[in-house]
């Protein structure tokens, strides 16, 4: 498990290259502001079984791969927008596997 600001501020980043792999990663929001977990992925590949941000965490999703394996995405209940020059093919590709998402 890997929790990104569990008792305080904390960020996470991988970048091209980077390959992290783990059973669950929160992206939490520790009581008391402005304290909050950020999450960059800008390249490399995130490997979970469940990926969970809380409401006030912080996703930066600027590219590289998230793999969520037999497992769950939860966003706090927030839309997750892909935007880009990629998204079109992003999309398709998710399309293609949406079986394997859970999103919450």
């Amino acid at each position: 498990t890997i929790n990104v600001a569990g008792l305080g501020i904390g960020t996470l980043t991988v970048s091209n290259g980077g390959a992290v792999t783990t059973g669950t990663l929160n992206i939490n929001d520790p009581a008391g502001a402005p304290q909050f977990g950020t999450l960059n992925l800008d390249g490399g590949t995130i490997t979970a079984t469940s990926v969970t941000r809380a409401a006030g965490g912080v996703f930066n999703w600027t590219g590289g791969t998230l793999r969520i394996v037999d497992g769950t995405f939860n966003n706090a209940g927030a839309n997750l927008i892909i935007n880009g020059a990629d998204a079109a093919r992003f999309l398709c590709a998710m399309a293609e596997s949406l079986e394997a998402f859970d999103f919450q």
